[in-house]
């Protein structure tokens, strides 16, 4: 029997993807992770107590290594299955909110201590309230999830932690790699992907240097701001993704061309950045 044929058994289904999940090697938490528990067609209609037990489980053990314990309320499983939300939400959907959620806002949603505030997915318009609160007995801070729905304006006077899905747009690292094929900027590959002329460029440059991008193209002014939200969140980690290029580089491509050479190559995408720095940056990592 295939992985996506298992019958909405909770206990059968879940001791079977956990064994595809060790076969294949998917580490807990990505989105590859995300996607191998909760977008197989047995997961498709209404979410049930069943499935949001599964998915407390499986977040749960993402969140510990920050210290949260999460926890979905009765009200929850009533209100994301509610008809005021529209289009149903799906058990999938909230799985991704909470792989975008713990990537972005683990780390700072932990910090916070106990307080309140809201998960916002504004790629599905699904909102969930959360209340942090310290559990007297593991000394753990849980994260109860009060309710959920979808709505677009959503207001609240709570801090807000909104994630989003910046689709086909790569990371860090893959833009460095493609500004050296293309040899130009990173802010040239910014450039290149608002035209279908030019994204052409990078998917034949992705080609050369192994990034992975889907062939479409979306909406000019979409994808310019999403490209400079990532730019901005990202700005204080240029120098370990040039670092991370540069191994990817060496590593992948060797004879090709020298360290110094694939070194010069990615100062050249940034300003005022010292290839001889980034060698010996590059040294002291990976020697």
């Amino acid at each position: 029997m295939k992985i996506n044929e298992i019958f909405e058994n909770m206990s059968y289904t879940g001791t079977a993807l956990k064994k595809a999940e060790r076969k294949k090697g998917i580490q807990p938490g990505t989105t590859e992770w995300f996607q191998h528990w909760f977008e197989l067609p047995y997961m498709k209609e209404d979410v049930s107590q069943g499935q949001l037990n599964a998915l407390e489980k499986i977040v749960d053990k993402v969140f510990a290594r920050v210290g949260i314990d999460v926890e979905f309320t009765r009200h929850f499983l009533d209100r994301v299955n509610d008809e005021r939300n529209g289009e149903p939400i799906s058990i999938q959907e909230l799985g991704r909110l909470f792989a975008k959620e713990y990537k972005q806002w683990g780390k700072p949603i932990a910090a916070m201590g106990p307080d309140q505030a809201l998960m916002k997915d504004l790629e599905s318009d699904i909102n969930v309230p959360f209340v942090l609160e310290i559990n007297p007995r593991t000394k753990m801070l849980d994260l109860v999830a009060k309710s959920v729905m979808r709505k677009k304006d959503f207001r609240t006077s709570n801090k807000v932690f909104a994630v989003e899905d910046f689709g086909n747009i790569p990371n860090l690292v893959d833009l460095i790699l493609l500004a050296v094929a293309l040899k130009t900027t990173v802010a040239g590959v910014k450039i290149l992907f608002k035209t279908a002329q030019g994204y052409k460029k990078l998917l034949r440059a992705a080609d050369s240097v192994g990034v992975k991008l889907a062939n479409k193209i979306q909406r000019e002014d979409t994808k310019d701001e999403m490209m400079a939200r990532m730019l901005a969140n990202q700005k204080n980690r240029f120098w370990d993704a040039a670092v991370e290029a540069l191994h990817r580089l060496v590593t992948s491509q060797t004879g090709r061309q020298s360290l110094g050479g694939y070194a010069f190559d990615i100062s050249r995408s940034f300003k005022d950045m010292d290839s001889k720095e980034l060698i010996s940056a590059y040294k002291q990592k990976y020697s």
